[in-house]
């Protein structure tokens, strides 16, 4: 066999073999929800679908974290815009702003801010044997003021809503 006729053999099966792919796994070429969200780089306010605001607090061993003003805003993945969740200032005000309808996720804000976060880091720490991480959802400020609040695992799956505070805490285990 020729190399000729050997490089259009195997190109022909890699084709019969992308097609299969694609045919039986439509959604190999598909972009998912999170790589869309963190892809978003807003010049503006123009023609936003979703635009909302969370709050988050965070505290390591009971001392309050400050989450910094402009994250994600002109930096990496978007140097001269808004990321799809960032904040202006250091309130721990998210701002949720989107050009199509989506579900950003507190996982999303933690990847932008480039802190890792999940069941087992917040930030630079670890839990162990005798820390834990607990995160406290308040579905407002109103319920953040009156101590009403439920206590979630979802971490950084969790989808930011519209008005809730966010409280995650790094503790010993009681």
């Amino acid at each position: 066999m020729s190399a000729e006729k050997w490089l259009l053999g195997g190109a022909a099966g890699m084709t019969v073999v992308f097609i299969l792919v694609i045919m039986l796994s439509p959604d190999a070429l598909t972009t998912t929800e999170n790589e869309r969200i963190l892809g978003i780089c807003l010049a503006g306010h123009n023609e936003l679908v979703q635009h909302g605001h969370a709050e988050i607090h965070v505290y390591i061993d009971g001392r309050e974290v400050d989450v910094p003003a402009e994250i994600g805003i002109n930096g990496k993945g978007c140097s001269s815009g808004m990321r799809a969740v960032h904040t202006h200032d250091d309130t721990g005000l998210l701002h949720i702003e989107t050009p199509f309808e989506a579900s950003p996720t507190l996982g999303n804000f933690f990847s932008i801010w480039e802190q890792p976060f999940d069941s087992t880091h917040l930030m630079d720490e670890v839990v162990d044997d005798g820390h834990e991480i607990v995160m406290r959802l308040y579905a407002s400020q109103a319920a953040y003021d009156a101590g009403d609040f439920v206590i979630s695992e979802e971490y950084g799956v969790h989808e930011l809503v519209e008005g809730e505070v966010v409280v995650l805490e790094y503790k010993a285990k009681s």
